[in-house]
C-alpha cells in the first residue's frame, strides 16, 4: 500500500495512531490519524519528516529509560517484522499540549507496514488508553499494601495477646514488618520514662547512633522524639542538618545518613506520654497524606498494645477516606457492618439506611441467584476475590463495578471488606464504540451504495468492499484505474460535461449514466460527487452511487406501455370510424320504404359486411388491450 491508501485506512480507525518512516534512526512522521488529532488537536502541527522523538519525549521521571525502550522496539520491528508491544508507557509531546490532559498511560502497538516484497516501508503505531485500567490496578495495589499493613498489626495483636511474649519482641515484630513493608523506612520506638527517652525498638538504625540518643532528657531542641515527647504533638523534621531542634545532636545523626525523621509521641487516656514513635529517612523528606496515615496508625496501633486495648479503629482512616466505595459485611447474614462515606455519597443511601440492608438489596433481582451462588461457591476466608458485578443505587440507576473483597476481623468477628470501583462510564464508553464500528461496517460492507475515491485525475484511489457484490469486480482491481473507463460510450460525453463542474460546484448529481459491470453486462447507475480534495483524510472527489437499473427498466417498461395504449387509441379513433359511417348511411336507405326488393336485399348485404368489418376491429382491440396489461 501507499502512503494514501495507509492514510485513508487508519483515519477510519477509532484508536489514535501515527505512521513512522523507516529510516532508522531517526524514524521521521510520515502522517497522522484523525483519532490523533482530535485526542490531541496541536498533533496537526507535526510536520511530515519531524522525527518521532523531536515530537515526543519520554516522562522525565522516566530518566530516558522509555525513550530506549522505544528505540529498541522501532529497531525490532524492522528486524524482525513483528509486532512489538509496550504494555504501558507514560509519555508528553515536546510541545507540552499532553500535559493537559492528565496522567495517561497507553499501551502500545508497533508492527511493521510491508511492500510486496516483505521490505519495511512504514512502521505503524497504535495507541491504547489504559489510563483507566492502570490507575484502578494502582488503587488496588495501594489497597493491597495496606492490606498487608492490616495483616501485620493482626499478627501483632495475636503476638500481644500472648503472655510469654516480650513486649520488646512484640514491638520488634511490628517494626521490622513495617520497614518490610516500607524499604525506605527505618522505624524507632523510644520509650519515655521520667521524662527521658529509651531506646524499645530500633531495628535498622546504627547502634552508634542509638547508644548517643538513649537516655537523654525530651524538651524542645532534642532531636525530632524528644522534642514531640516534651510538646506532645507530631514533629515533622525533613532536613535534619538544618532544622535548629537538631542542633545538639545533626553531627550524629549525618554520620548515621539520617536526613530526615518524623516522629509522633504515644499518648494514653490520662494525657501522659508513653513512647514516640519515630520514621528516619535516608534523604530530605516531607511526609505525604499516606505516610502521615501511617505515622497515625501506628501510634494508635502501639497505644492499643501499651494499653492493652482492643484493636477498634486500626483501618478507619483508609476505611473511610477510600476514594471508592468500601463495605463491611457479615459473609453469614451478608448485612451491611460498616460503610465509608465514598459509599454514601455515590449510593445515595445514607450509613443508617445501609446499617438497616444486606448486599442483595444493592443488586438488580435478576442477578441474586448468581450472586448466592458465587457467595456460597467462589468466596474463601483469607483470601481475595474480585470480579464484575451490577450494583443498584437508590434512585433505581445501574451501576457497572468491578469488586475486591478480602476478609478482615471486625468487631471481634470475621467479616469481609470490599471496594467497589465504578466502571459504568468506560463500558458504556467501550460498548457505543462497539456498536459504531459494527454500523460503520454494515453500511460500508451490506450498503446498497458504492463509495470510493477518486483523485484529480479521476482515478480510483480507495473502492468499498461491497463492489463486489454490487459490481462483481474485486475493489483492489478497481485501483488506479479511470473512472471514465467503465461508463457507456453514448453516455460518456455528458458524463463527462457535468464532471467537470466540480471545478466550481461542490456536489453535482449526476445525470443517470450506463456501465459496464465485471460481467460485461450493461447496467444503470445514478451517482453524486462531493469534491474533498481539500479535505485532509480525503484529498480526493467522494462518489456514491447506486445501481438503478431494476428502476430504468420499470420505467422504459412503463413509456412502451403508454405508447401502445396510444397506438390503440388512434384505431379506436380512425379504423372504427369507416364501416361505423357506412352503417349508418345505410340504416338512413333503408328508412325508405318504396326501395326495390333487390334494392333492400343489396343494401342488408352491405350492412352485413361493415358490421362484421366493425366486429373485428373491436375484437382486435380487446385483444390488444389484453396484451398490453400482460
Amino acid at each position: 500500500m501507499n502512503l494514501k491508501e495507509i492514510e485513508i485506512i487508519y483515519n477510519c480507525q477509532p484508536t489514535p495512531g501515527i505512521i513512522l518512516k523507516a529510516d532508522a534512526p531517526s524514524f521521521s512522521i510520515a502522517l497522522v490519524n484523525h483519532s490523533f488529532h482530535h485526542l490531541v488537536p496541536m498533533s496537526s502541527a507535526y510536520q511530515p519528516g519531524e522525527t518521532f522523538f523531536d515530537a515526543f519525549t519520554a516522562d522525565h521521571d522516566c530518566d530516558m529509560q522509555m525513550a530506549a525502550h522505544i528505540y529498541e522496539a522501532f529497531n525490532f520491528v524492522l528486524s524482525e517484522k513483528k509486532l512489538y508491544q509496550i504494555q504501558d508507557m507514560n509519555f508528553h509531546s515536546s510541545r507540552g499540549e499532553l500535559q493537559d490532559l492528565g496522567e495517561q498511560h497507553w499501551r502500545l502497538d508497533i508492527y511493521p507496514l510491508l511492500d510486496e516484497n516483505q521490505v519495511v516501508n512504514y512502521i505503524a503505531i497504535s495507541y491504547t488508553d489504559i489510563s483507566i485500567q492502570v490507575l484502578a490496578e494502582r488503587s488496588i495495589d495501594e489497597f493491597s499494601l495496606f492490606n498487608n499493613l492490616e495483616h501485620l498489626e493482626k499478627e501483632v495483636l495475636q503476638l500481644n495477646s500472648s503472655k510469654d511474649v516480650a513486649l520488646t519482641a512484640v514491638l520488634s515484630c511490628y517494626t521490622k514488618g513495617i520497614e518490610a513493608l516500607f524499604p525506605k523506612m527505618r522505624c524507632s520506638i523510644m520509650q519515655i520514662k521520667n521524662n527521658r527517652m529509651y531506646n524499645w525498638s530500633s531495628p535498622s538504625l546504627p547502634k552508634k547512633f542509638i547508644t548517643a540518643i538513649d537516655g537523654i532528657e525530651i524538651g524542645i531542641s532534642k532531636g525530632s522524639c524528644g522534642t514531640a515527647a516534651y510538646l506532645k504533638k507530631e514533629v515533622i523534621s525533613n532536613d535534619i542538618a538544618n532544622d535548629p531542634r537538631w542542633a545538639n545532636f545533626h553531627e550524629f545523626a549525618t554520620a548515621a545518613g539520617l536526613k530526615a525523621c518524623w516522629s509522633y509521641p504515644i499518648i494514653n487516656t490520662d494525657r501522659q506520654v508513653l513512647a514516640t514513635f519515630g520514621i528516619y529517612y535516608l534523604e530530605i523528606k516531607n511526609p505525604d497524606l499516606g505516610e502521615q496515615k501511617i505515622i497515625e496508625r501506628a501510634a494508635a496501633l502501639l497505644q492499643v498494645i501499651l494499653e492493652n486495648r482492643q484493636h477498634q479503629e486500626v483501618y478507619r482512616n483508609l476505611f473511610q477516606f477510600s476514594p471508592q466505595p468500601t463495605f463491611v459485611y457479615d459473609p453469614v447474614s451478608l448485612k451491611f457492618l460498616d460503610v465509608n462515606d465514598a459509599a454514601v455519597n455515590d449510593y445515595g443511601y445514607s450509613r443508617e439506611e445501609f446499617l438497616a440492608m444486606d448486599l442483595t438489596d444493592i443488586r438488580p433481582e435478576e442477578d441474586i441467584k448468581d450472586f448466592m451462588h458465587m457467595i456460597k461457591n467462589e468466596l474463601q476466608e483469607g483470601f481475595y476475590h474480585t470480579t464484575p458485578a451490577r450494583h443498584r443505587k437508590k434512585s433505581g440507576e445501574i451501576m457497572l463495578v468491578f469488586t475486591k473483597g478480602n476478609s478482615i476481623p471486625y468487631n471481634g468477628k470475621e467479616a469481609r471488606l470490599v471496594m467497589a470501583i465504578d466502571e459504568t462510564a468506560r463500558i458504556k464508553a467501550e460498548e457505543a464504540l462497539m456498536t459504531s464500528e459494527r454500523r460503520f461496517k454494515t453500511l460500508i460492507h451490506d450498503g446498497a451504495d458504492l463509495i470510493f475515491i477518486l483523485d484529480t485525475d479521476n482515478n480510483y484511489l480507495y473502492v468499498s468492499p461491497n463492489a463486489e457484490r454490487l459490481l462483481h469486480i474485486q475493489p483492489d482491481s478497481l485501483l488506479g484505474k479511470n473512472v471514465f473507463d467503465f461508463i457507456h460510450p453514448l453516455d460518456l460525453p455528458l458524463f463527462k460535461t457535468e464532471f467537470a463542474k466540480l471545478n466550481s460546484l461542490k456536489s453535482i448529481d449526476l445525470t443517470p449514466f450506463r456501465y459496464t459491470n465485471g460481467n460485461n453486462e450493461i447496467r444503470w447507475a445514478e451517482m453524486v460527487v462531493t469534491d474533498l480534495r481539500n479535505e485532509p483524510g480525503i484529498e480526493g472527489i467522494l462518489a456514491n452511487a447506486r445501481d438503478i437499473t431494476q428502476r430504468t427498466n420499470y420505467i422504459h417498461a412503463i413509456e412502451q406501455h403508454n405508447l401502445h395504449l396510444s397506438e390503440i387509441k388512434w384505431s379506436q379513433a380512425h379504423l372504427v370510424r369507416a364501416p361505423l359511417a357506412r352503417i349508418m348511411g345505410i340504416v338512413e336507405l333503408l328508412k325508405d320504404t318504396e326501395s326495390e326488393p333487390d334494392t333492400f336485399h343489396t343494401l342488408m348485404s352491405y350492412l352485413h359486411i361493415s358490421a362484421r368489418e366493425l366486429d373485428s376491429i373491436i375484437q382486435e382491440t380487446i385483444k390488444s388491450k389484453i396484451q398490453s396489461h400482460n
